[in-house]
């Protein structure tokens, strides 16, 4: 990998789509073994600093690797992680780390692919849907961090506090309790129709109370508690 080659793999884009400039380029790295991520993420600085790109963002890169490119001299905007109340693994280091340094992150997942939504208050355990690779995989996290009948007092604990704010919906609470960490400006969510650009938009309709936040911690502190950093699991740590 080269500085030529990551300039052409951003100017292509950019030639194709008739625009003098990327909003925002992530970047994506698998094996950590190999440095260049470091290489790579200098190269989209240099671009960044030449007006090519308006900011460089990463994807899920643990809290070690954020901050070797930062440290290199890399200014990073954005790390995009899985971060929900069933996956709390940024808050064990990453959250304090990206609050000193003023690199955001950019949730997703943070409905668990709906598993935390009112569809499954209440189901049984075989009725809960998980025919995708990320639904296994939120599946897995909720038999990781607390089991299902955890889950389920989880999802209890969610409903009476949307009740308490005019019927919020499960999800709405779970992704405001996501929106609300202070390294967070914003979450990804998903619309699969109109339905649910309505309901996104009811996140900004009701504030989470210190009760609520107790309410849900409650239960939080009942389920397994993040021992590592976010995807030290998926490759082969401990959770």
């Amino acid at each position: 990998m080269t500085k030529a080659w990551v300039e052409e793999n951003v100017t292509r884009p950019m030639r194709r789509i008739g625009v003098g400039k990327l909003g925002m380029v992530q970047l994506y790295w698998n094996d950590y073994d190999k440095k260049n991520y470091v290489d790579a993420a200098l190269f989209l600085t240099d671009l960044k600093r030449a007006g090519k790109i308006g900011a460089v963002s990463l994807t899920n890169f643990d809290t070690k690797r954020v901050k070797e490119m930062v440290d290199a001299g890399a200014e990073i905007s954005t790390n995009q992680i899985q971060y929900s109340l069933l996956d709390r693994r940024p808050e064990k280091v990453m959250v304090d780390y990206c609050r000193q340094t003023g690199v955001g992150l950019l949730p997703y997942g943070v409905v668990a692919g709906g598993l935390l939504s009112d569809k499954y208050l209440d189901a049984r355990a075989e009725d809960v849907v998980t025919n995708t690779s990320s639904l296994r995989k939120y599946a897995s996290v909720i038999g990781q961090v607390g089991g299902y009948q955890w889950y389920q007092s989880l999802l209890r604990t969610l409903r009476a506090v949307g009740d308490k704010h005019d019927g919020a919906s499960i999800a709405n609470v779970a992704s405001k309790w996501v929106l609300d960490s202070p390294a967070v400006p914003a979450i990804i969510v998903g619309a699969r129709n109109a339905n649910h650009v309505s309901d996104h938009l009811a996140l900004f309709d009701f504030d989470l109370d210190a009760d609520d936040r107790a309410a849900i911690a409650s239960v939080l502190a009942k389920g397994a508690q993040p021992t590592e950093d976010a995807y030290t699991w998926e490759r082969g740590g401990r959770w």
